[in-house]
């Protein structure tokens, strides 16, 4: 609410008249806002969302609980996998290794070789 006392009070002050201070400190607003206009709605829609939001995770709860272990079975099987494939892959890259060099000196043994 506007207030004529108040708004010369502000002026005063940010003229200079009074000590300096932050001219940011006094808020200079005259009016109610827009908050005037959604505050009575949201007191009426807030107890319904609460409501429903509530019974809502009422419902989705024990979904959420066996869905939520069955992904951190998932997680730890793909892990698990993912883990002993590289244990694999590292063994078969050490043997094939081998292979290849014994290969080499096979084939370059037969193309030395004079018939």
């Amino acid at each position: 609410m506007y207030n004529a006392n108040a708004a010369k009070h502000y002026e005063n002050i940010l003229s200079g008249g009074a000590p300096p201070l932050d001219r940011y400190v006094f808020n200079a607003q005259d009016g109610d806002g827009i908050g005037s206009f959604f505050a009575p709605i949201m007191k009426a829609v807030i107890p319904i969302v609460k409501t429903v939001g509530a019974s809502l995770f009422r419902a989705i709860k024990p979904a959420a609980k066996s869905l939520g272990r069955e992904a951190i079975k998932g997680v730890a099987a793909y892990g698990l996998n993912s883990l002993s494939e590289k244990t694999v892959q590292a063994t078969q890259r050490k043997r094939s290794s081998s292979k290849r060099s014994k290969r080499q000196k096979r084939i370059k043994r037969a193309s030395n070789t004079v018939y």
